[in-house]
């Protein structure tokens, strides 16, 4: 028969009004379970990352509309795809792959206006011969820039009402007269990084701005044809991946 010893047990707090009973334990101890805390998961990477993933998953799992679902947007302003699945209670993974745009399309600044000075339009086509459908109008363009000297006409006209009231309007136009500038280039780049080639024009616009008193041709590129491009091929690669995630997953368009 064991010893049986007595023990001090205090409580702290008020007396109890029931007995306290206090089962002592003989022999060792259990070793304590070890428990991990659930964390959430998020993976994003380029447009092709859900597919990818998916690809990698138990092809026998049949998913819950309500425990699997794809979400995506087309805006070519942000065009991304995100597969959510459940995998415990109030626990849910996330898989986001997005289309990031060609940087090199924010070096030409379109539809900035009077944003390149002579130097910069030049030191821009030179670096970035690449991105033009004919690699030979290029550096046709960047010769003529660094050899041409600007040409400036100042057109004076005297306005008079015949009634006592005269203007004189003073206009500076720049001369492209044998500047070798063009007014249309073709440009040819993906749109969105891990696209195909698009082919589209644009504009060379130039305006003439006085800088310490004196004229200065500023020039910018303009084009509507890009805009409509870039949601055109948005559409395409966004549907090109849902094709593929449609046939496990519920997918929902979530345009913003």
């Amino acid at each position: 028969m064991s010893n049986i010893e007595n023990l001090n047990v205090s409580v702290q707090g008020q007396n109890p009004e029931k007995p306290v009973i206090i089962h002592l334990l003989e022999g060792k101890a259990p070793e304590p379970v070890e428990t991990i805390q659930p964390k959430q998961i998020g993976i994003s990477g380029d447009i092709n990352t859900p597919v990818n993933f998916s690809q990698g998953m138990n092809p026998e799992t049949k998913y819950d509309p309500m425990d699997a679902i794809v979400e995506f947007s087309d805006n070519p302003k942000d065009p991304w795809i995100e597969i959510k699945y459940e995998v415990g209670k109030s626990l849910f993974h996330r898989v986001r792959g997005e289309l990031k745009p060609n940087p090199d399309l924010a070096k030409f600044h379109f539809n900035e206006a009077g944003f390149f000075t002579n130097k910069t339009f030049a030191e821009m086509i030179m670096n970035h011969p690449h991105c033009f459908a004919n690699k030979g109008e290029a550096k046709s363009l960047r010769k003529s820039l660094q050899n041409y000297q600007a040409k400036f006409n100042t057109l004076v006209k005297k306005a008079d009402d015949n009634q006592g009231n005269t203007e004189d309007m003073i206009k500076t136009e720049f001369d492209r007269t044998g500047s070798g500038i063009p007014p249309v280039i073709n440009l040819k780049m993906p749109l969105f990084d891990g696209g195909d080639d698009k082919e589209f024009s644009a504009e060379v616009e130039i305006e003439v701005v006085m800088t310490s008193g004196k004229p200065e041709a500023r020039f910018a590129f303009f084009t509507e044809e890009l805009g409509l491009t870039q949601r055109e091929s948005a559409k395409k690669m966004i549907q090109e991946q849902i094709n593929q995630l449609k046939e496990h997953f519920t997918c929902i368009r979530v345009n913003q």
